[in-house]
C-alpha cells in the first residue's frame, strides 16, 4: 500500500525508507523466517528501501522506550506494548540516530491504519 500509493507516485522523494523486519508474532520458525526474507525483499523493492532483520526486537524495544513512550495507548488488546511493530516513524532529513527524539516528525500505528498520517508526513518532507 505505501509502496504503491506513496512511493511510486513520489519518485522525487529521495529519503531512504528503512524496513525493519521482526518476528513479533512468534508463530513462525527461524527457518520459515529465513525462507521469507527473499520473498519480502522482492515484494518490497525500491531503490530507497533499506532492509534490516531484527530477530531479537532490539530496535522495536528501543523505539518504544526512547522515542514513543505513549505507544501502549495505540497497542491492540493482545499486544503488550513493549515492542513497537507494524508502525512507522518519520524523521527529518538531517536527523541523526543520536538525536532521533528531537528530529522525529511523527509516527503512526498500524501502517495501514495511520496511512493518511504517513502520506501527510511524506508530503511535508518534500516541501
Amino acid at each position: 500500500m505505501v509502496q504503491e500509493q506513496i512511493l511510486q507516485q513520489k519518485t522525487d522523494f529521495d529519503m531512504p525508507v528503512y524496513l525493519i523486519w521482526m518476528p513479533v508474532l512468534r508463530q513462525y520458525t527461524a527457518e520459515e523466517i529465513e525462507g521469507a526474507k527473499p520473498k519480502l525483499m522482492k515484494r518490497f523493492h525500491d531503490p530507497r528501501f533499506v532492509h534490516y532483520w531484527d530477530g531479537t526486537d532490539t530496535i522495536g524495544r528501543y523505539v518504544r522506550k526512547h522515542l514513543i513512550p505513549d505507544y501502549t495507548k495505540r497497542a491492540v488488546f493482545w499486544d503488550s506494548g513493549e515492542v513497537v511493530w507494524d508502525a512507522f516513524v518519520m524523521f527529518g532529513e538531517q536527523g541523526k540516530w543520536t538525536e532521533a527524539k528531537r528530529n522525529m516528525k511523527g509516527w503512526g500505528r498500524t501502517i495501514q491504519g495511520a496511512f493518511n498520517e504517513l502520506k501527510r508526513l511524506v508530503g511535508e518532507a518534500q516541501q
